[in-house]
């Protein structure tokens, strides 16, 4: 589990050091960096997977250059995690070298990555300690090739089908997402595919999995990437989005009630907010307010009583209070 996170010249993020808990919740006004902060992590995460994966499916960017606070190359980024378990602390660092970008712990020959002015990944060696990190990001796909099993991975799930197909307790899951509107899961591995089939008389038709809700679609997809993943640093960027509240709710507890793994999210739901803060131990549970301040993130962290003040109306429309005493 990370115990602390320090980020330095990323995006928006000129410094930051937080403490960090088992759930810990950004929330914030929209662009105080509360997705560079997770895409940060996400960086590390796709230092474990490259060649394999591309940045611009982790991190948002134009350009490389796009990474450093104020696009300014003089100061290398640095994001350090501080690990509770028996593995190293890990580290990343990323600064510009000639005509490309180097990352690594240390930059020497035996841990160095480049990248080029596209984010292109030139040559280099992964990041081991880092393989634990894993940033979901819901997009609909309408195959899942990946035929590996296990734990569902990182960004966008393409095992998906694999790691369901697998996992009795995953297919009574996600058939359960549809049962209540009469509708049958089908999972064809040939094809590598889902589909939903009505019966009407004694007739069958099934419709492809993809035009089904994108509440129920995304909700599965996070469903499955906590179920699956067993000592994971888990990184959501507003995994509720578009999503009904009753789901919003139902993801919330998942989370909060999950066993083993650690969380990083940003949300603007109350509902989600609350269903962790409601069902996750206190001493679980880290809110951190992001906000916006001569042209950099910061953030203020909430004390257990805060969070209840905070809860007791609506949470997004009192964060000036907190941050005004905060500075």
């Amino acid at each position: 589990m990370i115990t602390k996170l320090s980020i330095s010249n990323f995006k928006s993020v000129r410094q930051l050091d937080i403490e960090c808990k088992k759930v810990n919740l950004f929330i914030g006004e929209p662009n105080t960096g509360k997705s560079n902060i997770l895409e940060a992590l996400a960086l590390m995460s796709w230092w474990s997977v490259f060649p394999d994966q591309n940045l611009e499916d982790y991190v948002r960017f134009q350009a490389t250059q796009n990474l450093f606070y104020d696009q300014l190359l003089d100061h290398e980024i640095s994001i350090s995690l501080s690990l509770s378990s028996s593995h190293p602390d890990a580290k990343l660092r990323v600064r510009f070298v000639k005509d490309h970008f180097e990352l690594g712990s240390h930059l020497t020959s035996g841990d160095r990555a480049t990248i080029d002015y596209e984010g292109r990944f030139t040559g280099g060696n992964v990041l081991p300690q880092s393989r634990d990190i894993k940033f979901f990001r819901f997009k609909d796909l309408t195959k899942y090739d990946d035929k590996e099993a296990g734990g569902l991975k990182p960004p966008n799930g393409s095992n998906l089908f694999s790691v369901v197909f697998s996992s009795k307790v995953l297919r009574d899951t996600m058939m359960e997402f549809f049962r209540k509107y009469g509708l049958k899961l089908v999972l064809k591995p040939q094809e590598r595919v889902f589909e939903l089939q009505k019966q009407t008389d004694d007739l069958v038709f099934s419709f492809p999995y993809g035009l089904t809700s994108d509440t129920l679609r995304r909700i599965i997809f996070y469903t499955v990437a906590i179920a699956s993943n067993k000592d994971s640093v888990l990184v959501f960027e507003e995994p509720e989005s578009n999503a009904f509240p009753y789901y919003t709710k139902y993801l919330g507890e998942r989370i909060a009630l999950d066993k083993t793994n650690q969380f990083f999210i940003a949300t603007h739901n109350p509902y989600l907010l609350s269903a962790v803060i409601e069902k996750a131990r206190k001493e679980d549970v880290q809110v951190f307010i992001t906000y916006f301040k001569d042209f950099q993130t910061r953030v203020k962290p909430l004390m257990p009583d805060q969070v209840a003040e905070l809860m007791e109306a609506d949470p997004f429309f009192n964060l000036d209070l907190f941050i005004e005493a905060e500075e």
